[in-house]
């Protein structure tokens, strides 16, 4: 399997191409492909930046919590800011380091610049995105390869599905 980089570049490429040829299902195809469950976690392993606005930094915080158990690596600003770092190079750091973005959605993280900008640096850079919806959303902005997982209704349920995405199943002890 090839390395981190090495996909990022190719999964960067391909939604580059994407743009200018958007009904090209070859690319697409390759794209879809780019974010296998094995390539997820492969890129979970080099760590996850939790993107949230701060309207829903609780459940962001619980999530952080549910993936420390399972020993998931996970950057969530509130938790991680370097006192010897300004705050904003810490997350810039985080950004560079991390491979998969979650996402929280919400009504107020469709309108938050902040979840506006990490969400364009992940697809600009290639990285692996998977959204979350903490909070029922009319229609989600953000165009994403892989299908949102759903926390409204059911947390543990939702939790379980993150977890096996984000996690080989013989290291997740779900």
């Amino acid at each position: 399997m090839p390395d981190i980089k090495t996909q990022q570049r190719h999964r960067a490429a391909l939604r580059q191409t994407l743009l200018k040829q958007p009904d090209n299902s070859t690319v697409r195809n390759a794209l879809i492909k780019s974010v296998r469950p094995k390539y997820v976690q492969q890129a979970a392993a080099e760590g996850v930046f939790i993107c949230y606005s701060m309207a829903d930094g609780i459940f962001a915080l619980n999530l952080d919590e549910s993936l420390s158990e399972i020993g998931i690596r996970a950057f969530l600003d509130e938790l991680e800011a370097d006192d010897d770092m300004e705050w904003g190079d810490t997350v810039v750091q985080a950004l560079r380091d991390c491979a998969v973005l979650l996402m929280v959605l919400s009504p107020d993280a469709l309108e938050d610049d902040e979840v506006n900008a990490e969400y364009h640096y992940f697809m600009r850079t290639g990285k692996i995105i998977v959204p979350v919806i903490a909070v029922e959303i009319e229609a989600n902005k953000f165009k994403t390869l892989i299908k949102p997982i759903n926390f409204v209704d059911n947390y543990v349920v939702a939790l379980k599905k993150l977890k096996a995405l984000l996690k080989a199943d013989e290291q997740a002890n779900i």
